[in-house]
């Protein structure tokens, strides 16, 4: 070999060394960092998002799911009405003042529990409780 071969040679194979460090690397957003603090999570995304996504969120789609934001790689969530159980399928429950009068803590975490469960099993992310519709 020449020395000039030789010193190309040499040449890429250092350039073919340093390559990777020298590729910029994409940083993960905080609100996608498991590892920082909820409110640090929280904050980040809320500053990301458009007043347009923040309302879009407080507000349902597709019978009982927040919509997704693509943008932000934020999934679609599925909500179901829980108050007696799962709405659209599942164990019934007693209604929360029936399980009230008993008085019954244990009961009534392992009805939560059991309520988790199904929800975990049929996919719904939220379970929603009791409330009012403050919109009508």
């Amino acid at each position: 070999m020449t020395g000039f071969y030789k010193l190309k040679v040499f040449g890429l194979l250092v350039l073919a060394g340093i390559q990777p460090f020298c590729v910029a690397r994409a940083e993960v957003p905080v609100y996608k960092d498991a590892s920082r603090a909820v409110h640090e999570r929280v904050d980040d995304l809320l500053q990301r998002m458009t007043l347009e996504e923040k309302i879009s969120y407080v507000s349902g789609v597709n019978n009982m799911f927040i919509r997704a934001i693509p943008r932000l790689d934020l999934p679609a969530i599925e909500c179901a009405d829980s108050t007696v159980g799962l709405k659209g399928g599942g164990m019934a429950f007693p209604p929360a003042l029936a399980l009230a009068a008993t008085g019954d803590q244990d009961l009534a975490r392992r009805m939560g529990e059991a309520l988790g469960r199904e929800a975990r099993a049929l996919g719904v992310h939220i379970c929603l409780g009791p409330g009012m519709n403050m919109a009508r």
